[in-house]
């Protein structure tokens, strides 16, 4: 399988569409992320959170894209926030050049009793 399949079947579901990522702020500078965008946070170019979409670059196809994904926040939740397996920490940093980093900080492992923490949290 070639990268660029194999890319495609990490982000899309079992239908083939790319379904809205979860970003969830803990503080100014941490966010839980959850959905397809939880393995791409080294990729990241920059976020819009009032427009509700991130851009990554990619490779795909043989050539640099900006691939543009969209997201949900907590007040677009009409329910208590349920982490999946990919749920990934994120830290925002700027650069001395005052540039943003996007940092995958750790992958939650998900125990019960945590999930039902962040349900609560974030609910």
């Amino acid at each position: 399988m070639d990268a660029d399949t194999e890319f495609l079947e990490q982000i899309t579901d079992e239908s083939h569409v790319i379904r809205l990522s979860y970003v969830l702020r803990e503080d100014d500078y941490t966010y839980l992320v959850d959905g397809p965008l939880a393995d791409l946070i080294p990729d990241i170019t920059g976020i819009e959170f009032r427009k509700r979409f991130v851009k990554i670059q990619k490779r795909l196809w043989g050539e640099e894209q900006v691939l543009v994904l969209g997201i949900r926040l907590k007040e677009d939740l009409d329910q208590a926030f349920q982490p999946s397996k990919r749920c990934t920490q994120m830290k925002i940093e700027t650069s001395d050049e005052g540039r943003k980093l996007y940092k995958m900080e750790q992958k939650l492992t998900l125990l019960p009793e945590y999930t039902e923490g962040l349900s609560n949290r974030y609910a």
